[in-house]
């Protein structure tokens, strides 16, 4: 009965499978793809990917090139890839040097899934790597257009009666001469001049109402149009640690630690909810759950100054802790830090229990062997 149920109602092949895979060649993905990434710790990344084809159908080689939003350092990448249906893409690339001994080297291998729209215009997915996919980029690719195209803003946000403000905005095929009145940043924000045009950015000079209404603002150029791209902010009212708990592993002699990537976004208060900031410089440190302040916590781990959680290697014990983020700069009504917590549990890698071992997969005790999914 429930296969004969399914087979009406979830049929392998249906009016709508088939409309869907009749555009399914991949030969239009060849050639130039406009790209943007975003990396918990190190922020937003932009660049190219150039797409070419493989031994076989539906096969092809990857060349990216991505620049950070934050620093400029540059990042170059090549791999390969498989797009299932025309429409699932699956890949696998390394960095143009071999990578350091750092886990979040950014040279590291990396696996791609990847979606793709059905005309097949823009993709979306996560480049990951690490013993346990912890680590991972937020992916978006799109086909260049004959316009000025956003792809993002140097900056989270804008306090509201600030002014001569630089906003640099990226993006790909801007004409040589703008015009205040071409870009638009939203109620309350002015665009009084252009300091300078580039093929790949703009770069604006604005100033920001005292009076602007708090909230996400969105930003366009012409026809393009980044939605809620920027906010406008009168003060910083609260902090939050994401992921708001977590799961990492300390080493072993057969089994490599596992590691948590952590980041502090700032909010305030607003009539509608509270509006999002965007990330803001902390001080980051651990404590026990159940410690009192100043309890030594250096066999547990240590958190760098991006936000990265690493375990010890060798505990026989499971620890609860807190990962706390400090303001460097934004204060509370009483002028102190404000301070953000994620719960995080470090767990061991491995168990024996009578006679059988067990792992440690996604937060699950499992059997040692191949895994149950």
């Amino acid at each position: 009965e429930i296969i004969a149920f399914l087979g009406k109602t979830a049929p392998l092949h249906s009016p709508e499978w088939a409309a869907w895979r009749a555009p399914a060649s991949t030969s239009k993905l060849t050639g130039r793809w406009l790209v943007t990434a975003y990396l918990p710790g190190r922020g937003a990344y932009h660049g190219e990917l150039q797409m070419d084809r493989g031994a076989n159908d539906g096969e092809f080689t990857t060349r990216v090139t991505l620049q950070s939003v934050r620093d400029g350092s540059t990042l170059a990448r090549s791999g390969q890839s498989v797009v299932y249906a025309g429409y699932a893409w699956r890949g696998r690339s390394k960095g143009a040097n071999p990578p350091g001994s750092a886990p979040d080297d950014l040279s590291n291998e990396m696996r791609e899934a990847m979606w793709l729209t059905q005309d097949q215009s823009k993709a979306e997915g996560r480049w990951f790597w690490g013993q346990y996919q912890e680590f991972g980029l937020d992916v978006k690719m799109q086909r260049p257009a004959t316009d000025g195209t956003l792809l993002g803003v140097d900056r989270w946000a804008l306090k509201a009666g600030s002014q001569a403000n630089r906003v640099r905005l990226i993006g790909d095929n801007f004409p040589a001469k703008v015009t205040p009145g071409e870009l638009e940043l939203g109620a309350g924000v002015t665009v009084s001049r252009i300091v300078s045009s580039k093929p790949s950015e703009l770069v604006a000079e604005v100033g920001v109402a005292a009076d602007a209404a708090p909230g996400k603002r969105d930003v366009a150029f012409r026809r393009s149009v980044l939605p809620g791209a920027l906010a406008i902010y009168d003060r910083v009212d609260s902090i939050k640690v994401i992921p708001e708990s977590s799961f990492a592993l300390f080493g072993s002699q057969t089994r490599p630690r596992g590691y948590q990537q952590f980041e502090a976004i700032g909010y305030q208060r607003g009539p509608k909810g509270d509006v999002e900031i965007g990330p803001v410089d902390v001080t980051w440190s651990i404590e026990e759950f159940y410690a009192v302040d100043g309890h030594d916590t250096g066999f547990i781990g240590k958190m760098n100054s991006t936000g990265l959680f690493t375990p010890m290697s060798g505990s026989t014990a499971n620890h609860d802790v807190w990962a706390i983020a400090k303001t460097s700069t934004e204060k509370d009504k009483d002028g102190k830090p404000l301070v953000g917590k994620s719960y995080l549990v470090v767990s061991m890698p491995e168990l024996t229990f009578r006679g059988q071992r067990y792992v440690r997969d996604l937060g699950r005790w499992v059997p040692e062997g191949p895994s149950p999914r």
